[in-house]
């Protein structure tokens, strides 16, 4: 956000009058971008396959939207969230694969525009053998 005061004064051959009281300008600017701070995939191991993701960024000030989209060979191809949150998810018993993608980027949002599209976060996909979750698996993509 941005404070601006404006004054005015009326001139002539014979000269300038004085200047007028200031009217201030309350201005709004788009917002500092965010981050995605996590993108994980949930999967189980054995039949019928389950499948969860996850996603979550930081809160940037001024936004009062976010936009979540789907990344991958370096094009933005699915936008896959639009609002306030600073996270999304599904659960694993709802058997979705909403949120998943290779890799997501996030931008803040409010009434003058939106931020830069974060840097992408590839997605980590962790398989849950016996209902314990493997960490470290790396989700190739597609």
């Amino acid at each position: 956000m941005g404070a601006w005061e404006y004054r005015v004064r009326a001139c002539n051959a014979a000269g300038c009058g004085p200047y007028s009281g200031g009217v201030g300008v309350q201005v709004l600017l788009p917002p500092a971008a965010s981050s995605t701070t996590s993108s994980v995939k949930m999967q189980t191991d054995r039949s019928p396959i389950k499948i969860a993701c996850s996603v979550r960024w930081t809160p940037v000030a001024q936004a009062d939207r976010y936009e979540l989209t789907a990344y991958s060979n370096g094009q933005l191809y699915q936008n896959q969230y639009n609002g306030p949150n600073t996270s999304v998810a599904t659960s694993i018993n709802q058997m979705s694969s909403a949120y998943c993608a290779p890799a997501h980027v996030v931008r803040a949002c409010n009434a003058a525009g939106c931020s830069p599209w974060s840097d992408p976060v590839t997605q980590r996909l962790e398989i849950i053998e016996g209902g314990v979750p493997v960490r470290g698996v790396s989700h190739e993509q597609e």
